[in-house]
Order: C-alpha cells, then sequence, then structure tokens
C-alpha cells in the first residue's frame, strides 16, 4: 500500500561544480532526473522510521522532513478513523462499567449501614 507524500525542493547546483556536473551527466534532464531520485530515496529512507500509526501525526512528520503534504492511502485514513472510534467507544463502555460498579457499592453500604432501629 502505497502513500503520497508531496515534497517541495529547492536546489541548485554549486557553481563550481557546474562544469563537471555537465560533463558527467551530460543534459539538463538527466541531472534533473538524479536529483528527483535522490529526493525520492531521502524521502522513502526518513519515512521508514514512521509506523502506520505514527501517520496520525502526519503535521509533525511533514515539519520533520520539510514536506508540504503528506496523506495517507483512504485505507489507512479510514483505518486510523476506526480505530480511535474503537477506542472511544471502550473508553465509554469502561467508564458505564466503572459507574454501574459504584452505584453498587453505593447500594451495598447503604444497605449494610441500615437497620431496623435507624428505619422511622
Amino acid at each position: 500500500m502505497g502513500m503520497n507524500v508531496d515534497v517541495a525542493v529547492r536546489w541548485q547546483i554549486d557553481p563550481q561544480d557546474a562544469p563537471r556536473t555537465f560533463t558527467e551527466i551530460r543534459s539538463e534532464d538527466q541531472i534533473h532526473n538524479a536529483v528527483l531520485n535522490a529526493i525520492r530515496g531521502g524521502v522513502r529512507d526518513r519515512m521508514v522510521q514512521y509506523t502506520i500509526n505514527d501517520v496520525q501525526q502526519r503535521d509533525r512528520i511533514a515539519e520533520a522532513m520539510e514536506l508540504r503534504n503528506l496523506e495517507p492511502p483512504p485505507q489507512v485514513v479510514q483505518a486510523i478513523n476506526n480505530k480511535i472510534a474503537q477506542e472511544q467507544q471502550i473508553e465509554t463502555e469502561r467508564h458505564r462499567v466503572e459507574v454501574a460498579r459504584l452505584q453498587s457499592e453505593q447500594q451495598r453500604l447503604l444497605n449494610q449501614t441500615l437497620t431496623s432501629e435507624a428505619l422511622p
């Protein structure tokens, strides 16, 4: 599964290296291709340090890599949203169970402390 990454790069050839660069690479298109391949490799190498769960923090990743836009595939976005919804549902259920437990404990304590003498 791939991820789309929009990268903005500013680069220039060192004027002192320009003659050698054009002699070795021969054309401006080849230079652009070499730069593009280097950028792709660099982004790939940096992205492998992030897990699919880190995609939720895409702004932090984009900032760390100086990327303009980091857009995960729709399946990943849906999976992340499903995971968040499931975690919220679990937390809501835990809260409901805790409230029920506390109410039950309160009722038990009330029943223990009430005696026939305490009732009017």
